[in-house]
């Protein structure tokens, strides 16, 4: 039996109908060169015609490499990651180009696996927020010369890419100062992986502020993978160390500890103030409000995107570097001992 002629219609059939070249109606559709207005016009009143849908590959064909952007970020349930490949995306497309997005898990081998699956799209460029142990991806990434932006988790300038990340040192640092001034003196601080350089950043902060402010003690403890073992180590350090407040890295482990302290009959912050390093949608609707860090996501991934758009036309100056601030939203789940006591 013969195979049926397709019936979708083509861009040789929108050029023809509008009178124009194929190459015009890949620039009209896809915005990268101006048009006359009378020719996009044409254009798109020959699309509207015969129900064209333009295939998002097929617009760039004529470059070495396609339009589309590729996003690769960890498999976690971080609010930030999801918010940040999402305002990510709409950028993308208010700028004409279209994203592709894949989850990494957390070995090294499964995280380049998925970077090379992604590559066989052809791809314009990638945005990758790595995994704790990238180095792997980032050697391949290297030699590839795909245009790449790295986020979130800085990697060793010898890799030579574009970066865009928080100054997660001064964010322990004037956390640690404020809780200070709350009149906390043990702070307890907990992560789940001590080789995640945000973890480090973090816990350099952290040294910072003990050297800074008497009598501030933090200790460090890994959290576990799960629920129970975040409650047990919890335990294992109230016990031992007796903090008046815990400072957690993420959403996830901000609902652990939530859940821990209601099983163990733990006020927050009546008996242990709760700050949490992410942002949870539901932050602010727990009794009482959730204090959290509030990522500045859109600057953060407007500035990634205005680095990669650079290296995407051939940009070719040296890599560039943009540390930016966050800030602490403070409410109700850290208690003011200093006014307590004043009262």
């Amino acid at each position: 039996m013969a195979n049926k002629r397709s019936n979708k219609p083509t861009i040789y059939e929108v050029a023809r109908l509008a009178g124009v070249s194929t190459g015009t109606v890949s620039n009209v559709l896809s915005g990268a060169v101006p048009v006359s207005e009378e020719r996009r016009t044409r254009v798109l009143e020959a699309v509207a015609m015969v129900g064209f849908t333009p295939n998002v590959l097929a617009q760039w064909l004529p470059s070495k490499t396609t339009g589309l952007i590729g996003i690769c970020v960890p498999r976690a349930r971080l609010a930030l990651f999801s918010d940040l490949t999402e305002q990510f995306g709409q950028l993308a497309r208010a700028d004409h180009y279209e994203t592709l997005q894949v989850l990494s898990p957390t070995s090294p081998e499964e995280e380049l696996q998925q970077i090379q699956s992604l590559m066989k799209y052809r791809l314009g460029g990638l945005v990758l927020l790595p995994s704790v142990r990238p180095e792997a991806t980032l050697t391949f990434l290297k030699n590839s010369a795909l245009p790449t932006v790295i986020i979130d988790r800085p990697v060793p300038d010898s890799f030579g890419f574009d970066q865009v990340s928080i100054d997660n040192v001064r964010v322990m640092t004037d956390l640690l100062e404020r809780l200070y001034q709350y009149g906390h003196r043990r702070v307890l601080f907990m992560f789940r992986d001590r080789m995640n350089i945000v973890t480090q950043q973090r816990l350099r902060g952290a040294k910072l502020a003990r050297e800074r402010f008497d009598g501030l003690v933090v200790d460090s403890v890994p959290s576990g993978d799960d629920a129970q073992e975040f409650q047990e180590a919890f335990v294992r350090a109230r016990e031992a160390f007796k903090p008046t407040v815990v400072i957690t890295t993420t959403s996830y482990m901000a609902e652990w500890a939530i859940r821990s302290f209601r099983v163990l009959g733990v006020r927050v912050p009546r008996d242990c103030s709760m700050v949490t390093l992410d942002e949870p949608a539901w932050a602010d609707i727990l009794e009482p409000p959730l204090s959290v860090l509030r990522t500045p996501i859109v600057e953060l991934a407007r500035q990634a995107l205005t680095y990669l758009i650079a290296r995407m036309k051939g940009e070719m100056n040296p890599p560039k570097q943009t540390v930016l601030a966050a800030e602490m939203i403070m409410r109700e789940s850290v208690r003011d001992l200093m006014r307590d006591e004043a009262s």
